[in-house]
C-alpha cells in the first residue's frame, strides 16, 4: 500500500493506493474518511477498483490476441500461458493451458490479427505446429540456443504443472525426452553461465514450487544434479563456475552452496554472510565476451573479502588468492587493450533483434498479452546486411559505397619507388580482396540468419532441416519492416500516397487501433492499454461515417472498430504524446529511406520473388526478352523508388499541416531536443531521418519560434574559452559529454515548450549536450539571416538597413554576438579537446561538433581560429587511407570510422564554402612547416598536416573541380600545397599531368620533366618558377595583370608566359652561374607585344589562350577564338 499526495486543479488531495496478488488495483480518497461523523462507524469503498482482466473483459469487440485465429466463438477460451520468441526461425512459441504448445509464422500471425489484406481470405493461415505432451498448463518455455549457441539449434525445453520437464526437436516436433525429477510444478528454466565445467555446460537448470533446483543435462537426457533441501521457496539462483558451485537464495534469506557435479550440498549460511556470498558472485560475473565487465569491478572484486573467503575456504591456501590477482590485473590489461578491429569492422554490440515478443502479465495466474518491441536500428542492420551481401565489392564500388579513388590520391603522398605502382595495385586487389571477404562474412550471416527451421505440415514424417529458405518465401526483415511501416504509417492523410502504398509498396492497412508504447535506455517500459480506445468513443462518434463502409454488410461493432481505426491512424494517433510521435517519425522516414536506397524493395509478394530471382547479373543478355524485363524491372524500380520518397516526404515535412488541416485539436510535434540528440546517431539511416526531421521542424517554427527556442537553450549552453572552463562550476562543465547509453531513446519531459531546470548532474550534461547541438544547428542553418541585437536594442541586418523583425539573434557579427561566438568556440572545443575518460575521442556529440562546423562554416568562420579546426578536422581524417566507406554507406561503423567520414565531408564541405581560407590556411601552415628548423623537433601542426596529406589533396582536386576560377585566383598557394603534400620522388619519372591531372587543367601551370622545374602564374602577375632538385622556389615580376598562360620549352631552356592584360608574351631564360656556382638567372630574353584580344572571348577565363611549342625555338600562342600566332625565340 501507498500513501498518495496529488493536486487536481489547484487542489490537494490524499489518496490511499493498494494493489494485490490478484493483480487488483484499489484507490481510496483519504479525505473522506478523514471527517468522520460522530456516532458512526464509517466504511468507505474504494473511488477506483480495477484490474487487467476487468479492464479486457469490459471492451467491446475485446482486444485482439495474438493466436485468435485459433478460438472458435461457441467453445471456451483456451488461456496462452507462456510463450518465446525465436528470432532467427521468427517462430512463435506459445504454450496453453491445456497443455499444448503451438509453434507458429510470428510475422504472419501478427499480420493477420493487426493487418488487413488477402490472407484476411485464408482458412488455415498461417499454418502452424502442435507439440503435445503435457498434462495441464504450460509454465514456462526456454529456447536455449537462443542465450548460447553451444545447445543444439533444434531443442526447444518446456516446464508444466504436471512437474515434468519435456525437451522437444522444434524442426519435427517429436517429444525427445521427458524429465520427471521434481515434486511440484515447474516455475522457472534457466541456463548456466557458459564457463562451467563441459558436462554442466549441456545442462539447463530449472525451479519448481516444492523449492527443489534440478541441472539436466540435455545431452546425456538424466538428471545431473537434484537440490531439493530448500525449507523455503527459491528466490535466486548465482553461479561460481570457478568453483563448480551454484549458490541457492531462499525467501528467508539463507543462501545454500551446492557443488554442481557432485549434487553435494556445500554449506548453508544465514545472515550477513549470506548476503556477501551472494554479492560477491554478481562482482566476478564476466561479461557474455568473456573479460571482464569493467576494471572498476574488477578491483573491488579483489578487495572484497567475500571473494577470498570462498577460495581461500575451498582451497584452505593461498594460491586461489594469487590466482584471483593474476586474473585481475590480466582482465585489466586486455580491457585497457581493447580490440583493434578494421573500420569496416561490425561494432562490438551483438547484432540487435529488429522484433522481439515479449508476453506481460500482471499474475501468474493470468492468461498472457503480448507486446512487440520493434527495434528500428536493429531492422535498418539486418534490411542493409541482405542488401550488400548480395552486392560483389565491385558493385558496391559502384553504387558508390566503398571508394578505392581515395586510395590512388592517398598513394601519392607514400614515397614512390620502381615498384610502388604494383604496391598499390596490390592494395587494391587486397581491399577488393577484404571487402569481398567481408562479403562472404555478411552473407554467411545473413544466411545464417535466413535458415528457416520450418517444417510445412503439422506432421512431417521425417526430420527436415530446410538448409535456406525457398526463393518463394521472403526473408522475415522484410516483413518485419512491413508490419512495422504498415502500423505507422498515416493513413487517410493523403488518399493517393495511400494507394500507391497498397499497390506499389505493398503496405497493409491497419484493422484495429494500435497501443504504442516506448521503452526508455534504461529498460523502463510505458505502454498504452487497449481500455484507452474507450476515451475515443466520442470522438469517434462525431466523425462523418464512410458511405462505402455504411452500404458494407458487416457487423456493428466492426464497422465502429474500422471507423475508428481510420480516424487513428490519421488523427489521434499523433495526438498521443510528443515523444511518440518523435519516435514514429524518425522510424518511418529512416525506414523509407533504407528502402529506397535498396534495390527494388517493395513489399508486393510477386515483386520481391521477382526481385531476388533478378540478381543484378553481369553477363551481357543474349536475346531480346531479357532486355525487355530489363526495362520493365527498371521502370517499376523507379515507381517504388518515387513512392518511398513520396512516404518519406510525407512524413518529414507535410504531416504537422495535414494532421491539423484533418481536424486534430492538440497535434503533438515531434520534440526538437531528441532529434538533437540523434543528429549524429551511429546509426546511418537513423542519422539522415534524425536530421531532416529536425531542419524541417525548426524550418516550420518560423524566427519566433526559434528565437524562443534559443533563448530557452542558451542557458544550458556550456562555456569554454580558448583553454579552459571560465565557469566557477568548471568541474561540472567540462565538455558535455553523451555516455554510450544516452543513444537509444528515452522519455523527455512532454512539453518541450517549458524547459525545466535539470534535476541531476547526468540531466545537465544531457541537457549541455542538446543545447550544443541545437544550437549549432540552428547557427548552421538559419545563422545566415539572422541579425543581433545591439545593446540599445535597435535591430540591425548585416547590410546595416535597420528592419523591425523578429529573428534568432546572436549568431551574427555584432557588438553583442555572445551566442554565436559562444556556440562556435562550444564546437571548436569538441573538435580539439583532447580524449579523456569524460570525453572519449569518438562521441556522437564530438561527430556532430565535427558535422555543425562543417555545414555552418560560413557562420562560425569569425570566432573560429581556422586553420586549428583545419588541422584537427585532418587529425581526425588521417586514419582515412583505411577503407572508410562514403557518406551513403549504411551499416554502422565503428565510432572511429564514423568520426573519419564526418570529418572528411566536413573538410569538403568547409573547403567548398570558403576555398579561399581553405587554400590560404593550408598554404600557411605548408610555409610554416617548411620554415621550421631543420635540426628542431617538428610543430604539432605539421605532424597532423603530415598524416592528413592524402586528405588535402583531395579536397584541392575537389576545388578545382567544382571552383575552377576561384582556385586559378590562388594557384601559387595551391601549387606550395601540392608540392609539400605529394610524395617528390614520384616527379622524377613521372609528369605533373600524370601524378596530379588535375592541376595541369589550368594553362598557367607547366611542368618540365627534363631540368624538372615547374611555373607557375599567378593572379598578380608573378611567375613562380619551382626548382625540384634544389628544392626551393624563385618569383620573377613578369606581367602587371594576371598571367593567362605559360608554358617551358620542350628542351627545357625557355619558358615562355603570355597575359592578356598587357598584351604581352616573354620569352624567360634561365642561366646557370659562372662554372655551376652562385644562383641560376632567369631573364627576359624577348618580348612581344600581341593583338588585344576580342571582348567576347574574355568571358571563359579558363579557355582564354594556350601556348603550344612546334619545335625547341617556335611557339604557337593559341586563342579563344581560333586565331593561331606563331612567335620565334
Amino acid at each position: 500500500m501507498r500513501f498518495v499526495l496529488t493536486s487536481v486543479g489547484g487542489k490537494q488531495r490524499r489518496l490511499l493506493l493498494r494493489g494485490d496478488s490478484a493483480g487488483v488495483v484499489s484507490l481510496w480518497n483519504v479525505d473522506d474518511a478523514a471527517q468522520p461523523q460522530p456516532g458512526n462507524l464509517s466504511s468507505h469503498a474504494p473511488i477506483v477498483l480495477t484490474s487487467l482482466e476487468m479492464a479486457w473483459a469490459e471492451m467491446n469487440p475485446s482486444p485482439v490476441g495474438i493466436l485468435d485465429q485459433f478460438s472458435h466463438p461457441e467453445e471456451p477460451e483456451i488461456k496462452l500461458t507462456a510463450s518465446i520468441y525465436l528470432l532467427a526461425a521468427n517462430r512463435l512459441v506459445v504454450g496453453r493451458d491445456d497443455g499444448s504448445i503451438v509453434i507458429v509464422n510470428a510475422t504472419h500471425t501478427v499480420q493477420l490479427q493487426l493487418l488487413h489484406g488477402n490472407h484476411q481470405q485464408l482458412d488455415d493461415w498461417p499454418p502452424h505446429q502442435l507439440l503435445l505432451g503435457h498434462i495441464g498448463r504450460v509454465n514456462c518455455l526456454l529456447y536455449p540456443h537462443h542465450v548460447h549457441h553451444r545447445y543444439d539449434k533444434s531443442h526447444l525445453v518446456s516446464g508444466g504443472i504436471d512437474f515434468a520437464v519435456c525437451l522437444w526437436d522444434l524442426f519435427s516436433g517429436a517429444l525427445l525426452h521427458r524429465f520427471c525429477v521434481h515434486a511440484g510444478e515447474i516455475t522457472q528454466l534457466i541456463v548456466p553461465p557458459q564457463n562451467c565445467s563441459p558436462r554442466i555446460q549441456k545442462c539447463i537448470c530449472s525451479v519448481a514450487s516444492d523449492h527443489s533446483v534440478t541441472l539436466l543435462s540435455l545431452s546425456e537426457r538424466k538428471c545431473v544434479t537434484l537440490a531439493s533441501r530448500h525449507l523455503f521457496p527459491v528466490v535466486t539462483i548465482k553461479w561460481r563456475p570457478a568453483d563448480d558451485f551454484m549458490v541457492v537464495g531462499c525467501s528467508d534469506g539463507t543462501v545454500y552452496v551446492w557443488q554442481m557435479e557432485t549434487g553435494h550440498l556445500d554449506r548453508v549460511l544465514h545472515g550477513m554472510i549470506a548476503e556477501e556470498v551472494l554479492s560477491a558472485c554478481d562482482e566476478t560475473l564476466a561479461d557474455e565476451l568473456g573479460g571482464a565487465m569493467t576494471s572498476g569491478t574488477d578491483l573491488q572484486g579483489l578487495a572484497n573479502p567475500a571473494v577470498h573467503f570462498f577460495r581461500g575456504l575451498r582451497h584452505r591456501n593461498l594460491t586461489a588468492m594469487r590466482a584471483a590477482t593474476q586474473r585481475g590485473l590480466a582482465a585489466l590489461a586486455a580491457a585497457e587493450r581493447g580490440p583493434g578491429a578494421g573500420p569496416l569492422a561490425e561494432p562490438a554490440r551483438a547484432r540487435r533483434a529488429p522484433l522481439t515478443v515479449q508476453g506481460f502479465r500482471s499474475n501468474p495466474a493470468d492468461p498472457e498479452s503480448h507486446i512487440l518491441f520493434f527495434d528500428i536500428e536493429g531492422l535498418i542492420v539486418e534490411l542493409l546486411s541482405e542488401e550488400y551481401s548480395a552486392m560483389s565489392p565491385a558493385s558496391l564500388e559502384a553504387a558508390g559505397l566503398i571508394t578505392s579513388e581515395y586510395m590512388k590520391v592517398a598513394a601519392l603522398t607514400q614515397s614512390a619507388s620502381p615498384d610502388a605502382a604494383k604496391r598499390i595495385s596490390g592494395i587494391l586487389a587486397k581491399m577488393k580482396e577484404g571487402a569481398e571477404t567481408m562479403q562472404t562474412k555478411l552473407q554467411a550471416k545473413a544466411e545464417q540468419l535466413k535458415g528457416q527451421v520450418d517444417s510445412k505440415d503439422g506432421t512431417p514424417t521425417k526430420r527436415q532441416r530446410p538448409r535456406d529458405m525457398s526463393l518463394a518465401e521472403p526473408p522475415h526483415t522484410m516483413e518485419i519492416a512491413q508490419i512495422l511501416i504498415s502500423l505507422l504509417h498515416a493513413w487517410g492523410l493523403d488518399p493517393d500516397l495511400d494507394r500507391v502504398c497498397e499497390s506499389k509498396l505493398g503496405l497493409l492497412r491497419p484493422m484495429v487501433p494500435v497501443c504504442f508504447g516506448v521503452v526508455s535506455r534504461h529498460g523502463h517500459m510505458a505502454v498504452q492499454l487497449p481500455t484507452r480506445l474507450g476515451g475515443w468513443a466520442e470522438a469517434c462518434a462525431s466523425a462523418p461515417d464512410d458511405p462505402l463502409l455504411l452500404t458494407s454488410d458487416l457487423p456493428v461493432e466492426l464497422l465502429r472498430q474500422e471507423k475508428l481505426t481510420r480516424l487513428f491512424t490519421s488523427k489521434l494517433h499523433w495526438e498521443l504524446s510528443t515523444t511518440l510521435t518523435t519516435n514514429h517519425l524518425l522510424s518511418i522516414v529512416a525506414l523509407a529511406n533504407t528502402l529506397m536506397s535498396m534495390s527494388n524493395a517493395s513489399f508486393v509478394p510477386e515483386q520481391e520473388v521477382a526481385r531476388r530471382l533478378h540478381r543484378p547479373t553481369t553477363r551481357t543478355s543474349s536475346w531480346a526478352g531479357d532486355e525487355e524485363r530489363e526495362e520493365q524491372l527498371a521502370a517499376q524500380q523507379a515507381h517504388i523508388k518515387q513512392g518511398w520518397s513520396l512516404l518519406a516526404t510525407l512524413h518529414c515535412v507535410l504531416l504537422p499541416d495535414k494532421v491539423v488541416a484533418a481536424g486534430a485539436k492538440s497535434f503533438k510535434r515531434p520534440q526538437v531536443e531528441m532529434l538533437a540528440r540523434r543528429w549524429q546517431h551511429h546509426c546511418l539511416e537513423v542519422r539522415d531521418a534524425a536530421q531532416a526531421l529536425l531542419l524541417a521542424e525548426l524550418g516550420r517554427l518560423g524566427p519566433k519560434g526559434r528565437k524562443s527556442l534559443v533563448d530557452n537553450w542558451a542557458q544550458f549552453l556550456p562555456l569554454y574559452t580558448h583553454t579552459e572552463s571560465i565557469n566557477p562550476h568548471a568541474a561540472q562543465k567540462e565538455p558535455a559529454e553523451k555516455v554510450a547509453r544516452d543513444q537509444d531513446e528515452e522519455f523527455e519531459e512532454e512539453e518541450e515548450e517549458i524547459v525545466r531546470k535539470p534535476s541531476s548532474l547526468a540531466e545537465l550534461k544531457r541537457k549541455q549536450t542538446t543545447a550544443v547541438v541545437l544550437l549549432g544547428v540552428i547557427g548552421a542553418e538559419f545563422g545566415q539571416d539572422i541579425a543581433s541585437e545591439g545593446a540599445a536594442g535597435n535591430k540591425r541586418r548585416k547590410d546595416g538597413d535597420s528592419r523591425k523583425s523578429s529573428i534568432v539573434e546572436g549568431f551574427t557579427l555584432s557588438a553583442s554576438n555572445n551566442l554565436g561566438r559562444l556556440t562556435a568556440l562550444a564546437l571548436t572545443h569538441l573538435l580539439l579537446a583532447p580524449g579523456c575518460a569524460r570525453l572519449p575521442a569518438h562521441t556522437p556529440l564530438r561527430r556532430a561538433a565535427v558535422d555543425l562546423l562543417g555545414r555552418g562554416f560560413a557562420v562560425w568562420e569569425p570566432y573560429l581560429d581556422v586553420s586549428h579546426v583545419l588541422l584537427g578536422l585532418l587529425e581526425m581524417c588521417s586514419d582515412a587511407d583505411k577503407l572508410v566507406p562514403s557518406m551513403t554507406y549504411g551499416l554502422p561503423l565503428t565510432p572511429q570510422a564514423d568520426s573519419c567520414r564526418t570529418a572528411r565531408h566536413a573538410l569538403t564541405l568547409i573547403a567548398t564554402a570558403r576555398p579561399a581560407a581553405f587554400i590560404t590556411t593550408m598554404a600557411r601552415e605548408v610555409a610554416r612547416c617548411a620554415g621550421a628548423a631543420a635540426g628542431a623537433p617538428p610543430p604539432p601542426a605539421a605532424l597532423a598536416l603530415h598524416r592528413g596529406r592524402a586528405e588535402v589533396l583531395r579536397g584541392i582536386e575537389l576545388l578545382i573541380e567544382r571552383m575552377h576560377a576561384e582556385v586559378a585566383e590562388l594557384l601559387v598557394e595551391v601549387m606550395d600545397i601540392i608540392l609539400h603534400c605529394v610524395d617528390q620522388s614520384h616527379l622524377k619519372s613521372k609528369g605533373l599531368n600524370e601524378v596530379f591531372p588535375a592541376i595541369c587543367r589550368y594553362n598557367q601551370v607547366s611542368h618540365c620533366p627534363a631540368t624538372r622545374r615547374i611555373a607557375v602564374g599567378s593572379h598578380t602577375g608573378q611567375l613562380a618558377i619551382y626548382e625540384l632538385r634544389a628544392g626551393r622556389c624563385q618569383s620573377l615580376a613578369a606581367h602587371s595583370g594576371p598571367v593567362t598562360a605559360c608554358a617551358f620549352s620542350p628542351d627545357g631552356r625557355y619558358l615562355v608566359s603570355y597575359a592578356t592584360s598587357d598584351n604581352r608574351l616573354s620569352f624567360w631564360q634561365s642561366t646557370a652561374g659562372m662554372f655551376g656556382l652562385g644562383a641560376a638567372q632567369t631573364r627576359c630574353v624577348k618580348c612581344y607585344s600581341t593583338a588585344p584580344m576580342a571582348d567576347v572571348a574574355r568571358l571563359n577565363p579558363a579557355r582564354l589562350a594556350r601556348l603550344v611549342w612546334t619545335n625547341s625555338r617556335t611557339v604557337t600562342l593559341m586563342l579563344a577564338d581560333g586565331s593561331e600566332t606563331r612567335f620565334n625565340v
